[in-house]
C-alpha cells in the first residue's frame, strides 16, 4: 500500500454525486495526506460541491473564469500537482477529471516514478487511460449516500438570465450539446438527442442547481437557442449574434472577408497558438477556433468547410503537407528593403557551413546523411542564428539559399545535407550499437512491430496533431500496453529496438535528439 496520496479534483469535470465512491476507492489504495478541489465556485453549478467539501474536508481551490475557452482552474491544477510532487513527500497522485488536458500531467509525474492513478466517467478518452498507471472508470449511477438528506441542491430563486449568460462553463456546455449532434441542413437538432448527450456528457451541470426544475426551462430562459417545434417534436439551434456573424449564407467575397475583424482575429489568434517551424497543423487550428471562437462557422460565411473559407480571405496559405495532413499559416510578405538581400541571393558564409556539418555529424540518423529541417533548424537556432539576419524569414528558406547546401523531398518532408560529404562522419545511431542492430531486427518484438506499420505510423501521426511534442519514450510507454507479456521484459532494449524501427521503417517522420530522449519530428509543409 502507498504512503502519500495527494488527491486532486478538477470540479467541472467529474460529479460530486460519485465523491463517496471515489474516496471509497482510494482508501484501499494507501493513506490520503492531500485533498484539493479546483473550480469557479461562484458558479451555481458547482454550488453542489458544497456538502462533499466539508464532509470530507477537502481543501477549496478557487479560479476565477475570466473568458470563454479558458480554464484557469485546469492551469493551477496542474501547478499545484508539480509543486506537490517537488515536495518529496508524495509517492502518488489521484487526478479525478475526465478532460483529456491532463495527458500531458500524467506522463510528466509517471516520468518522474510517481504513481498516476485517474477517476474519470465513460467518456473519458482512451489515450488519458492509458497514460495513467490505473484508470478507475466511476459509476454512472449515483452512489446513495453523497450528502446528509436535509441538503438541497435546488436554490430558493431562480437564476436571473443575465447571470446565467456570465456562466461561461455553462454555455459551452449547453452549446456543445447541439455542435457535437447531427443538425439538419439549417442547424437544427433534435431536443431529445440533445438532452441525452448533456445529461451523459455534463453530469455536474444540473437545471435544478440554477433554479430550474427542468432543462428545456433553463434553455428558454437563457435565450442562446432557437427553438421550434414539430408535431409533438422539439427542435432547438445555437442562435446567431450580430456581433461576429453575418445575417445569410450567402458566399461572402473575398474583400469583405477580409475586413471582417472578428474573423480575422480568430483565425490569426488561432494560428499564432498552435505555431511551429513557421506554419499551424491545421487540425489543431480548426479545434482551437472550435473550442476558443465557438460562434464563429465558416457556414456562417457561406462557405462548409474552414480550408475553403480561408484560402479565399487571400491572407493565409493553405499547405498539404499529405494526403491526411494540413498546415497553415499567414502568406508570407517578401522583404525588398536595401537592408536584407533578395531571395535569390545566395549567401556565401563558411562559419555557416561548419557549423552544419557539425550539426549533421553530431545526429546523422540517415544512411545518405540528410538531416530534417525540424533538428536542423533548431540546433542553428541554438547556436544563435537567425534567419532574419541573412535576410529571411525561415531556416528552410535560409538553407536553400546557401551556397553548399543541398536540399531533396523524403516522403513530404524536407531534408538538408552539404554538396560536399567528404567531412561528414559515418551514420551513428546515438544509444545504439551498430553491431546490435541485426540482433535487435532479428527479435520477434521488431517483427511484431513491423507488422503494425502502418497503425504505429498513423497513430503516432494522430497524436503529434493534438500534442505539441511527443517524446519516443512516452509512446512506448503507451505502445507496449497493448504488446503481448512476453515481449516486454528489457524495457530500455525494447525502446532501443522501436528507436531502431522508427528510423529504418517510418521514413515520413524523423527524430529529433534531446539530451538523453528523442522527440517525434512529424513531416514539415515546403521548406520555401
Amino acid at each position: 500500500m502507498l504512503k502519500n496520496i495527494a488527491i486532486l479534483i478538477d470540479a467541472d469535470n467529474v460529479s460530486h454525486q460519485k465523491i463517496d465512491w471515489i474516496f471509497d476507492k482510494i482508501g484501499t489504495l494507501g493513506t490520503i495526506t492531500a485533498k484539493r478541489i479546483y473550480g469557479d465556485f461562484t458558479k451555481p453549478h458547482l454550488s453542489s460541491w458544497e456538502s462533499a467539501i466539508l464532509k470530507y474536508a477537502i481543501e477549496k481551490k478557487h479560479q476565477t473564469s475570466y473568458s470563454t475557452g479558458k480554464n484557469s482552474s485546469d492551469l493551477a491544477l496542474a501547478i499545484d500537482a508539480i509543486d506537490l510532487w517537488h515536495t518529496g513527500r508524495h509517492d502518488a497522485f489521484c487526478i479525478i477529471s475526465s478532460d483529456s488536458d491532463f495527458i500531458g500531467l500524467a506522463l510528466r509525474l509517471r516520468q518522474g516514478n510517481i504513481q498516476v492513478f485517474g477517476f474519470g466517467e465513460h467518456k473519458t478518452i482512451k489515450e488519458f487511460r492509458q497514460v495513467c498507471s490505473e484508470f478507475f472508470e466511476v459509476p454512472h449511477t449515483p452512489s446513495t449516500h453523497v450528502s446528509p438528506q436535509n441538503s438541497r441542491t435546488t436554490p430558493t430563486t431562480k437564476i436571473p438570465a443575465n447571470q446565467l449568460k456570465c456562466d461561461t462553463k455553462l454555455l459551452n456546455a449547453l452549446k456543445d450539446g447541439v455542435i457535437n449532434n447531427k443538425a439538419d441542413n439549417d442547424g437544427w437538432v433534435n431536443y431529445a438527442v440533445f438532452s441525452s448527450y448533456f445529461q451523459k456528457n455534463y453530469p455536474a451541470i444540473n437545471s435544478d442547481g440554477y433554479g430550474y426544475g427542468k432543462l428545456y426551462e433553463l434553455i428558454d430562459v437563457i435565450d442562446i437557442f432557437d427553438v421550434k417545434k414539430e408535431n409533438t417534436t422539439i427542435f432547438v439551434r445555437i442562435k446567431t449574434t450580430q456581433s461576429t456573424q453575418p445575417t445569410h449564407n450567402l458566399p461572402w467575397t473575398a474583400d469583405k472577408l477580409a475586413q471582417h475583424q472578428p474573423l480575422i482575429h480568430a483565425i490569426k489568434e488561432s494560428i499564432n497558438h498552435n505555431l511551429q517551424n513557421g506554419w499551424a497543423n491545421f487540425s489543431a487550428f480548426t479545434l482551437y477556433l472550435h473550442k476558443n471562437f465557438p460562434n464563429i462557422k465558416p457556414s456562417h460565411y457561406g462557405h462548409s468547410k474552414w480550408r475553403a473559407l480561408v484560402e479565399k480571405i487571400g491572407l493565409f496559405e493553405v499547405n498539404q503537407a499529405s494526403p491526411t495532413t494540413l498546415f497553415i499559416r499567414e502568406k508570407q510578405v517578401s522583404n525588398n528593403t536595401n537592408s536584407s538581400p533578395k531571395i535569390h541571393n545566395k549567401v556565401s558564409d563558411k562559419k555557416l557551413l561548419d557549423d552544419i556539418l557539425t550539426i549533421i555529424n553530431e545526429n546523422n540518423r540517415r544512411d545518405d546523411e540528410w538531416v530534417h529541417i525540424g533538428y536542423l533548424g533548431g540546433q542553428l537556432k541554438n547556436k544563435s542564428y537567425n534567419p532574419k539576419d541573412f535576410g529571411f524569414k525561415t531556416f528552410g528558406q535560409l538553407l536553400l539559399n546557401t551556397d553548399g547546401v543541398i536540399h531533396q523531398k523524403i516522403n513530404h518532408g524536407d531534408y538538408f545535407s552539404l554538396s560536399d560529404k567528404s567531412q561528414i562522419k559515418p551514420i551513428t545511431h546515438n544509444n545504439l550499437n551498430s553491431s546490435d542492430d541485426d540482433n535487435l531486427t532479428d527479435t520477434k518484438l521488431y517483427q511484431l512491430l513491423l507488422k503494425n506499420k502502418d497503425k504505429i505510423n498513423n497513430k503516432i501521426k494522430e497524436l503529434l496533431s493534438k500534442y505539441v511534442q511527443l517524446n519516443t519514450l512516452d509512446f512506448w510507454q503507451l505502445l507496449s500496453k497493448s504488446l503481448p507479456d512476453e515481449l516486454i521484459d528489457e524495457t530500455h532494449q525494447n525502446h532501443d529496438c522501436f528507436i531502431l524501427f522508427v528510423r529504418r521503417e517510418l521514413h515520413e517522420l524523423d527524430l529529433i535528439k534531446q539530451e538523453h530522449e528523442f522527440l517525434f519530428c512529424p513531416p514539415l509543409p515546403n521548406a520555401d
